[in-house]
């Protein structure tokens, strides 16, 4: 939904605002991986 979003943002605030995000997303993804590969 993020990169969806990204490719049609069609301001540069509304690009902006994607690519914030799309950097959010990633944390968190990164913390969820760490969080369950700490617990294997």
């Amino acid at each position: 939904m993020n990169e969806h979003r990204f490719n049609n943002a069609s301001t540069p605030d509304k690009i902006d605002a994607a690519i914030y995000e799309l950097a959010a997303a990633e944390f968190h993804l990164r913390a969820v991986l760490k969080r369950v590969r700490k617990n294997e």
